[in-house]
C-alpha cells in the first residue's frame, strides 16, 4: 500500500512540473498567436492586392485580344485589297493584250501577236470562260504557224528564184565544167575567160548569200521554236520544212559550185606563189611559204563560213593534196 501511495505521489509531481513546464510556455503562445491575428490581416491585405492585380492582368489580356484581332482583321483586309489591285492590275493587262494582239494580226504582225498571246496566257486565272478563251487563243497559236508555213513556202519559192538566177547570170554551170575540163585535159582557163580574181569575186558573192539563207533559216526555226503554247509534235515538223524544201535544195547545188570555184582559186593562187617565189631578206623561209600559207588559211576559213561539212572536207581534201603534191615539189 505504501509502495503504490509513492508511485502515485511521483506520478503527480511528474504531471504537475509538465503542467507548469505548459503554462510557462503561454506567454510566448500568446505573442505568437498575437503575431499570427496581426499576419492574417496583412495577408488578407496582399490578397486583396493580388485579386485586384488579377484582374487588371484579365483586363490587360482581354484588350491585347481586341486588339491582335483588330489586327488581324486589318492584315486580312489588306491582303484582300491587294488580291483585288493584282486582279485590276490583270484586267488591264489583258485589255492592253487583247488590243495589241488585234493591232498585230490587222498589221499582220505575228510574231508581235505571239508574244501578246503568250503574256495574255501568263495572267489570266484559271476560270472556265478564261480557260474556253485560252483554248481559242491557242488555236490562234498554231494558226500562226500555219501562217509561218504559207509565209515560208512564199520565201521559199523566191528564195530559190533569186539563187537560180544568179546561178544562170554567173554562167556558174558553165564556168565549174570548164574548171573540171581544165583540170582533166590540162588546159588553161584563163584562155577560155576564167581569171582567179573573177572566181574570187564569184566565191565572195556565194559565201555571202549561202550566209544570208543559213541565217534566215536559222532566224525562223529559232521563232517557231519559242512558241512554247504550241504542240510540240509541230516543233520538229517545222524545222524539217526549213531544211528540207526548194530552197535549201538550190542551196546545196550552189554549194558544190563554190567547192569546184575554191578549188580552181585554190591551186592558181598557190601556183602563182611558186612562181614567184623568192628570198626575203632577214627571213628563215621563202616568201612562197607565207604566200601558200595565207592563201591555205583563207580558203579553209572560207569553206567553213558555209555551214557545209561537205564543203569543209573537200577544201581540207584539196589542200593536203597540194600540200602533198605541188607544193612538196617546189620545196
Amino acid at each position: 500500500m505504501t509502495c503504490l501511495h509513492h508511485k502515485f505521489i511521483a506520478c503527480q509531481r511528474a504531471l504537475d512540473f509538465e503542467l507548469d513546464t505548459i503554462l510557462s510556455q503561454r506567454p510566448d503562445l500568446d505573442k505568437q498567436l498575437s503575431n499570427l491575428h496581426k499576419s492574417r490581416k496583412l495577408l488578407e491585405i496582399v490578397k486583396a492586392d493580388s485579386d485586384h492585380m488579377l484582374s487588371n492582368v484579365r483586363s490587360t489580356y482581354n484588350l491585347a485580344d481586341q486588339v491582335s484581332g483588330k489586327f488581324r482583321q486589318l492584315d486580312l483586309a489588306q491582303s484582300c485589297v491587294n488580291d483585288t489591285l493584282l486582279c485590276i492590275d490583270a484586267i488591264i493587262e489583258r485589255g492592253n493584250c487583247i488590243d495589241g494582239i488585234k493591232k498585230a494580226l490587222q498589221t499582220e504582225d505575228f510574231e508581235s501577236a505571239a508574244k501578246y498571246i503568250q503574256t495574255f496566257l501568263q495572267i489570266m486565272p484559271n476560270t472556265e470562260i478564261l480557260v474556253w478563251i485560252k483554248e481559242n487563243l491557242i488555236y490562234v497559236m498554231r494558226w500562226n504557224v500555219y501562217a509561218i508555213y504559207e509565209l515560208q513556202d512564199e520565201c521559199d519559192s523566191r528564195g530559190s528564184l533569186i539563187l537560180k538566177k544568179y546561178i544562170e547570170y554567173r554562167k556558174l554551170a558553165k564556168l565549174t565544167s570548164e574548171i573540171n575540163t581544165y583540170k582533166r585535159n590540162l588546159l588553161s582557163v584563163r584562155d577560155q575567160g576564167s581569171d582567179p580574181r573573177e572566181i574570187e569575186l564569184y566565191l565572195e558573192e556565194i559565201l555571202q548569200l549561202t550566209r544570208l539563207g543559213e541565217d534566215y533559216t536559222d532566224y525562223m526555226v529559232s521563232k517557231i521554236r519559242g512558241l512554247r503554247s504550241v504542240d510540240p509534235e509541230l516543233l520538229p515538223q517545222a524545222t524539217r520544212v526549213f531544211r528540207s524544201e526548194n530552197f535549201s535544195q538550190v542551196v546545196q547545188d550552189i554549194t558544190g559550185y563554190y567547192v569546184i570555184l575554191e578549188g580552181f582559186f585554190l591551186v592558181e593562187n598557190v601556183r602563182k606563189a611558186i612562181s614567184i617565189d623568192e628570198h626575203v631578206l632577214d627571213s628563215l623561209t621563202m616568201s612562197m611559204v607565207d604566200d601558200v600559207f595565207y592563201v591555205l588559211q583563207s580558203c579553209c576559213r572560207k569553206s567553213i563560213s558555209t555551214f557545209n561539212i561537205n564543203s569543209v572536207i573537200a577544201i581540207l581534201s584539196s589542200v593536203v593534196s597540194l600540200l602533198g603534191g605541188e607544193y612538196n615539189e617546189a620545196l
